[in-house]
Parts: C-alpha cells; structure tokens; sequence
C-alpha cells in the first residue's frame, strides 16, 4: 500500500497491487453519497491485431475493442448491467481510440459491484450466436452516427491530417469489418489485452480503505497470464498533413470549420509527452480560445459565434490540436485563423495572455478534486503516462512563457489541416 499526500490540496490516495498483478488507485471522499469506480484496459480502435505466441502479428476485423466492449456485457444470454442496477449502481463503459474504460457509480454495496465489474472484464461468455444477434445492433449505431455532420466532419479531419495512422479508422469499425468480426477474434483479443497486468481500476468515494484492499485480494480469481500480447500501434509517418483544406455538404444550417494541427510528441529535449501537452495546451488557448483577444476579433468581424472550442489531445500514438467553430464564412474563417496562429508563431503571446491561461488551468485542475466522476476519468488518462493527474498543477506552475512561445514557433504551416461542412445546396 502505497500513500500519496498533496498537503497543498489537502489531497490523498493510495495505490496497490491485488494479488501483485492489479493495479488499484483509491481516493477517499469523506462525507459525499455516491462512489464512482472505473477499470480501463489499453484496447481501443487504433489497435489493429496482437501477437500470438509466437509473437505473430495478426490483424483482426476493425472495431474490435467496441464490439468486445458489447459482448462483455453479455452474461449467458442477459445483460448485466440489471444485475448493477439491482445493488444500487448505474454501470456503462465506453471504447475510445487508445483504450475501453468500464465504469459504474453507486450509493451501496461498492465493494461487490466492484468485483462484479473486474469479474465481468475478466470472464467473458463470447458465443457464435451472441456475436451474431450482436452484429445489427452496432451496424445501427454506426448508421446513426453517420447522419451526425459534427460526427462526420471530425472524422474527415482525422482523414486529413493522417496518413497511415490507424486514428483514421472508425472507432465501430465499418459494415464490413462488423460483419466479418468473429468469436475467435473476440477471444484472442481479450486474451491479449484484458489482462490484469494491463488494466487500472480506480475507485473515487466516500470508502473503507483496509476493506477494499482485503476484498479484491481475497475475493478475486484473477485470469492466468496470457500467451497473447497486444501488437505495437502503426506508427505515422509525414509530420506533414494529408489534405490541408476540403468541405463536403451536409443536412445542417450552419456552416462549421474544424481545424487539427499535428503535433508532436516529444519536441522539447527532456520533456515527458504531458509537458508538451500542457505546453501547447496553454499555447492554443491562449492564441485562440474564447479568451483571447484573437476571439473578440473574430467575432467583431461576424466569423464566429458562441459555438467556438480549441482543444489540445494528446495519446500514446498521438498528438494533435483541435478547433471548432461555427462560421458565416467558411474560408474568411480559415484565413483569419492561419494568419492568427502566424502572428502567435512570429511575435509569441503576452505575458498578460500567459499568465491568465495558465491559472485559468491550475484552478481547473483543483477543481476537480471535489468534482468525484470527472477525478476518476482524468487520473485514468493519465496514468497511461505513468503519471498522477493530482502532479499537474505543480506541472502547470512550473511552465515559463519562453517554453510556450517555443511551442508555437514548432507549430508548422504544413501540419495544419482544415475542414468546413456546408449547408446541401452550397456552392
């Protein structure tokens, strides 16, 4: 058992290890009702295929985290998710690019939710029927995604911006790929990949520390290690984008732009990816976010409304920057904003900019200590790079303005890709 304290946030949690295989974070929350619990592996729609044992690679049908994420769910034939209801808990789960979180809150019984959660990731009933019965269900989610334009247009820009990096894919994979998927591909992934090795659970509430410790020690079985291992990501080649600027019609009324901006992941010399993250957040933010003067600009002129957002992502395989807008004016826009980020990378941003951001993100950061949900989800995205989200407002703190105008300066001209969705009947 391992003790955290972060006396300037009067802040602590703890880690362990059940049976030496399971990592486990836990953060007592004295005095609130409910308890949110998370369990994630490293399997998401970038993972192509695993290595069998004898470390060959083989690929499998696309969409294959998603469509495992259904069939876990699946017990003998029924839904377990009534089984969480019944002991007072709302269980979900979601499969993103990098990896498939479980998760569930609850107001009792937490400790046996919990293991019923890690037994249900680690124990599967996968059947050729239930495969099957599955195959229409995710073949309709993925339609109605498709009659979604922001859904559509993020996922052109992905398009454009990439060239061989699996990011590109869909995360429910496509009709074809759904279909072709199979009860051994299934299994083999979950061999590879749902290990306890692999897999961090998080529990975030008002918990008997010493309780949960024991329970999950002696209460679980855990799966014997596996012979399959996950294959390594396909690795981008171009720094550059594929496409910098297309558009394409769509059932919508207002115009919209996206922007992404490749970015990479280890530019400054010594710096761990979440530098860089933090770096080029605060960097974007505070060259074009709905704080900046950049913004009062753009609106002084007609070219945006309040549907405006920049975001920084940063993965294990990947990196970019993200804007989205609404726009009168899809190409007045874009110049706008090319010639904005060009005056960020020449003259930097102003200290006055900086310094707001950057405890606009500290505060932000600390508020989510009382925010219980959003606390479990952030410390899971972290702990894939080996770090503790409660580290990064002393990160943040740490950072100097000479390191976010060397940000900007980085970002290249070439790496930048649009994308703008028009109203049919636009010329």
């Amino acid at each position: 058992m391992h003790k955290h304290e972060y006396a300037a946030y009067d802040e602590t949690f703890y880690e362990f290890s059940v049976q030496g295989r399971l990592k486990v974070y836990v953060v007592p929350k004295p005095g609130f009702a409910k308890t949110f619990v998370s369990a994630s592996v490293p399997l998401g729609s970038v993972h192509e295929g695993y290595l069998d044992e004898n470390k060959k690679p083989v690929n499998v049908p696309r969409g294959v985290a998603h469509f495992l994420e259904h069939k876990l769910f699946e017990h003998e034939g029924k839904d377990i998710s009534k089984v969480f209801s019944k002991y007072e808990a709302s269980v979900n789960a979601y499969t993103d690019h990098h990896q498939t979180t479980y998760l569930f809150s609850a107001t009792g019984h937490v400790l046996e939710n919990t293991k019923r959660l890690i037994n249900m990731m680690y124990a599967p009933r996968i059947t050729e029927e239930g495969v099957e019965k599955e195959k229409p269900i995710i073949i309709e989610e993925l339609n109605m995604h498709g009659d979604d334009p922001y859904y559509h247009a993020h996922r052109a820009l992905l398009k454009n911006m990439y060239t061989v990096h699996p990011l590109r894919d869909e995360v429910l994979g496509t009709k074809e790929s759904i279909n072709a998927m199979t009860k051994e591909a299934l299994i083999a992934m979950h061999e590879a990949y749902y290990t306890p090795e692999n897999t961090e659970v998080i529990i975030v509430g008002d918990v008997d520390l010493k309780a949960i410790e024991q329970s999950l020690n002696e209460g679980l079985t855990l799966p014997k290690k596996a012979e399959k291992t996950p294959m390594p990501i396909k690795e981008e080649v171009s720094k550059s984008v594929n496409t910098p600027f297309e558009t394409d019609t769509y059932d919508m009324e207002t115009p919209l732009l996206m922007m992404g901006i490749k970015l990479p992941r280890t530019t400054f010399k010594g710096d761990a990816p979440i530098m860089n993250f933090l770096k080029y957040s605060i960097a974007l933010e505070a060259a074009l976010s709905t704080s900046s003067k950049a913004y009062e600009s753009l609106l002084e002129k007609g070219l945006v409304n309040d549907a405006f957002g920049v975001d920084v992502i940063f993965e294990t395989s990947y990196a970019h920057g993200l804007m989205f807008a609404e726009t009168s004016d899809v190409n007045g826009l874009r110049h706008a904003v090319q010639d904005i980020l060009e005056t960020a990378r020449e003259e930097g941003i102003s200290e006055e900019a900086f310094t707001h951001v950057k405890r606009k993100m500290i505060g932000h950061h600390i508020s989510l200590f009382d925010k219980l949900e959003s606390l479990a989800s952030e410390i899971n995205d972290y702990l894939q790079f080996n770090l503790y989200f409660h580290d990064l407002p002393s990160m943040l703190e740490s950072i100097e303005l000479s390191e976010i105008n060397e940000a900007l300066k980085s970002i290249d001209a070439d790496t930048i890709a649009f994308y703008g969705g028009l109203p049919k009947g636009t010329k």
